[in-house]
């Protein structure tokens, strides 16, 4: 859904995989495949510019809002985990029941 939005914004499969910092057979294969799976010409080819069909300008405009949504949903987990504590943790054990609890513990 990305490459397609880049698609989308720059009109141009090099700029596109440039911004998405992929190759541009890269991208392009990747779009091919994502047509490919829906049936449908998302992008329109010639050689000197890319349009994008009416499904496909509706598409990425959706998946702007899914993208969005996804980056909401990271945020939320990087901001859980903010809260969870972090680094080393010492536990001191008395040596006569050591051998009992640590196992256990572990």
């Amino acid at each position: 859904m990305r490459y397609l939005i880049a698609v989308a914004d720059h009109g141009n499969f090099s700029r596109a995989a440039d911004a998405c910092n992929v190759t541009q057979p890269t991208l392009s294969m990747q779009l091919k495949e994502m047509e490919n799976r829906l049936g449908v010409q998302l992008v329109e080819r010639t050689r000197t510019k890319v349009l994008m069909t009416p499904v496909g300008s509706e598409i990425a405009r959706r998946a702007r809002s899914v993208v969005a949504e996804v980056e909401d949903i990271r945020e939320i987990a990087r901001h859980d985990e903010a809260d969870v504590p972090r680094g080393p943790l010492r536990l001191g054990v008395v040596q006569t029941v050591g051998g009992y609890v640590l196992s256990l513990a572990v």
